[in-house]
């Protein structure tokens, strides 16, 4: 059975992306490929409106990345108030 990875740690998460709470973007802080650009929007909007994020190889939802920049630790579950679409960002979480 393979290994599993870690997760990464709060201090590579903020090395890597910047998020700004009043208007709920998360954008790359660093470059890590030639694709990423410093300051561009991080990851993708998934067919459920969910936006995710990749890194290191492994794909995480955003709310779960600024959870874990926001209050140090990885949460076990986050719940949207509301499951309007398009984008994560517009939906409040508890």
């Amino acid at each position: 059975m393979a290994k599993k990875r870690p997760r990464p740690d709060r201090n590579r998460i903020c090395a890597l992306l910047k998020y700004d709470p009043i208007t709920g973007r998360i954008t790359w802080a660093a470059r890590t490929s030639n694709r990423i650009r410093v300051g561009d929007d991080a990851g993708t909007i998934t067919p459920r409106g969910y936006r995710a994020i990749r890194i290191d190889g492994l794909t995480y939802f955003a709310s779960n990345l600024i959870w874990l920049m926001v209050h140090g630790g990885w949460p076990d579950v986050i719940d949207h108030k509301n499951h309007a679409y398009p984008v994560d960002a517009d939906r409040p979480n508890r």
